[in-house]
């Protein structure tokens, strides 16, 4: 499950980060709702890919990751 969690704190940091600069740039603003959905379609979509690799691998992190989704 290491790996999972590090996956989570890639991507909250990315997204928040990417927040961060639209803000002090660009004047724009997203929801925390919009932002919680997208760091959790990118941890989704990023567990999916790993199914090329590893059919196993990924099945349990997908099992875990969505027993941990409220």
């Amino acid at each position: 499950m290491k790996r999972l969690t590090l996956l989570c704190w890639q991507s909250a940091i990315y997204w928040i980060w990417q927040e961060r600069n639209k803000r002090l740039h660009n004047n724009q603003f997203r929801a925390p709702d919009a932002i919680i959905r997208l760091i959790t379609c990118q941890i989704t979509d990023r567990i999916s890919s790993y199914r090329l690799k590893s059919l196993i691998a990924s099945s349990r992190y997908m099992q875990f990751w969505l027993s941990t989704e409220t």
